[in-house]
């Protein structure tokens, strides 16, 4: 039960972040403009990347893409790059991590915070799934 709604917060997490950046697209580019010094057309195509991967994970997350290594490493190192993004937008004195993109503000310790609650998710659900996973195996030796 528990690993169930873990799952769907950890995919909920992920949807909700892709779609506030996909509906705030223009506002959520000039923003993170702001922020760097990439080409407006280059950012503009890592954003769509980013996007396109806060959509995916969800999507490979219920279909249990835990199993696969590459889902499994891919998911850490999004999760770990998020979390040093905001641990710098925190001490750059930013109010807006853009987690959320700018459709819902929310201040890099949040970022910090929901990313690290993140990262336990992830490695409980794929440790339940890594023991279930072996305790199939020991039932079919015996």
């Amino acid at each position: 039960m528990i690993y169930f709604l873990l799952k769907y917060l950890f995919i909920t997490i992920f949807l909700v972040s892709g779609l506030s950046k996909y509906l705030s697209f223009e506002d959520t580019l000039i923003y993170f403009e702001s922020l760097t010094m990439i080409s407006l057309p280059l950012l503009s195509f890592l954003l769509w990347i980013l996007i396109l991967a806060e959509l995916l994970i969800p999507a490979l997350v219920w279909m249990n893409g835990f199993q696969s290594k590459t889902v499994f490493r891919l998911i850490l190192i999004l999760l770990v790059s998020f979390l040093i993004t905001n641990i710098v937008f925190l001490f750059l004195g930013l109010e807006n991590c853009g987690c959320f993109g700018v459709g819902i503000q929310s201040h890099p310790v949040l970022g910090i915070a929901k990313t690290v609650i993140l990262i336990i998710i992830w490695s409980f659900l794929r440790g339940n799934k890594l023991s279930q996973r072996r305790s199939n195996i020991n039932k079919f030796k015996r």
